[in-house]
């Protein structure tokens, strides 16, 4: 029986490398027609290691637009892994991040992560699709992410992934597996696990 996908994230990343043309990539999004809309915003994610839940990491995100807590499994190929997001309080309450930590704090906070991310999201009746450039102390990463939003079943979601990864010019073998803690972060905690 296909598990319930209400708190799954089921997406791809793509690294890509600074000679990467976003401006091109933008121009062919825009020729699939179907675009529901687009935004550019500068966003603070904040990763949070605890030592209750080491399978699990929290992430404080704010931005203009939202302000967020979310559960996220680790660990595994970051296809298709539990994300459960809180909405908090509005944006005009300020950052919420220092309440975050002392609602985690029963927990054993092990380490606290900020970094930063500039994003061009581009979002579809299924898709959300993303270009962001994401900088943690002086690492810098540039992904594409495909995140699905479907809610059929596990396979329809990759299905459509895979769809808009082809007219997009970006093949399924290429994606990377590791989530973007996994990439930038998880590097320097040699205990971890």
């Amino acid at each position: 029986m296909e598990k319930d996908l209400k708190f799954i994230e089921i997406e791809h990343k793509f690294l890509v490398d600074s000679s990467f043309d976003r401006l091109l990539f933008e121009k062919k999004i825009l020729a699939l027609n179907f675009l529901e809309k687009k935004t550019k915003i500068t966003v603070d994610d904040t990763y949070i290691v605890t030592a209750a839940y080491p399978r699990y990491i929290y992430r404080h995100r704010i931005d203009a637009e939202l302000q967020q807590l979310s559960l996220k499994s680790m660990g595994e190929d970051s296809e298709t892994r539990v994300e459960v997001n809180l909405n908090l309080l509005p944006q005009s309450t300020g950052n919420q991040l220092e309440n975050a930590l002392a609602f985690l704090q029963g927990q054993q906070i092990r380490g606290v992560y900020p970094l930063r991310k500039k994003v061009w999201a581009y979002y579809f009746p299924d898709m959300e699709i993303v270009y962001y450039e994401a900088s943690y102390k002086e690492k810098t990463l540039n992904c594409v992410e495909f995140e699905s939003k479907y809610q059929g079943t596990q396979r329809e979601s990759i299905n459509a992934i895979e769809r808009y990864e082809k007219l997009l010019d970006f093949h399924p073998t290429s994606r990377s597996h590791k989530s973007l803690f996994d990439l930038l972060v998880l590097p320097e905690l040699s205990d971890f696990l």
